[in-house]
């Protein structure tokens, strides 16, 4: 087996061990995912920070954990009931304004000459 697929198996296999000891409903579920996932994301951008040459980070792997924490913080706004309709328009407002930002910064950085 590769090495990927197995650590894919052992992650899984601590994953649902921890969701069936526990005992916790779908949203918990969902949020300890999703939680796992975006601390992954920060070790794997730590990692490739460290062992590159140059030091620097692809926007490729910063925007995968940036959209993952987005959705888990929306799972938990949309799914607490502390939160009024108000904070929960202006949260989704918010997320959807840097969302098109980073759509506009991707387009925008396409057309820069590369000679800068």
């Amino acid at each position: 087996m590769k090495k990927e697929i197995l650590e894919g198996i052992i992650v899984a296999i601590i994953l649902i061990s921890t969701i069936v000891f526990k005992g916790l409903d779908f949203v918990e579920v969902v949020n300890f995912i999703l939680g796992v996932i975006v601390l992954w994301e920060v070790i794997r951008m730590l990692t490739t920070y460290i062992l590159n040459k140059k030091h620097n980070i692809s926007l490729r792997i910063a925007l995968d954990g940036f959209i993952i924490f987005f959705l888990r913080d929306l799972l938990l706004v949309f799914s607490d009931t502390h939160y009024s309709f108000e904070d929960k328009v202006y949260k989704m407002l918010f997320i959807l304004f840097v969302i098109f930002t980073l759509i506009l910064f991707r387009f925008i950085v396409r057309k820069m000459p590369k000679e800068l």
